[in-house]
């Protein structure tokens, strides 16, 4: 697992808002604000999805509907989490369905939905 904080750059500070809402839920997700079109994401992800987080960075507005994305990857992080238990269902908290997607076939798809294979 490794963390990775992106920033990115939205239209308007209300698009960003809308951004950050749309992905709240998502459980990959450890940290999400805004500061005016600016969208700040903390990401804890498995190393078998940096392929996704580079995928988001070459390709910011088809994924999150941002104008362009920066990585920053952490050594360490520390911060309180609060356990909890994912409801499994078919669709992800995006909305998204893992096995419609282009690249599910190399994705570990997402943890919320019945459709992760870690």
């Amino acid at each position: 697992m490794f963390y990775v904080l992106l920033e990115g750059e939205a239209e308007s500070n209300g698009k960003a808002s809308q951004i950050m809402r749309k992905y709240g839920e998502c459980p990959y997700m450890i940290f999400k604000g805004v500061r005016q079109s600016k969208v700040y994401i903390l990401f804890h992800l498995p190393v078998r999805q940096g392929w996704w987080i580079k995928y988001v960075e070459e390709h910011p507005e088809e994924t999150f509907g941002l104008l362009n994305v920066k990585l920053v990857y952490l050594d360490v992080v520390d911060f309180r989490a609060s356990g909890g238990r994912l409801n499994r269902g078919e669709r992800s908290p995006c909305g998204a369905i893992c096995p419609d997607c282009p690249s599910y076939s190399k994705c570990l798809g997402c943890p919320a939905t019945i459709h992760y294979k870690l």
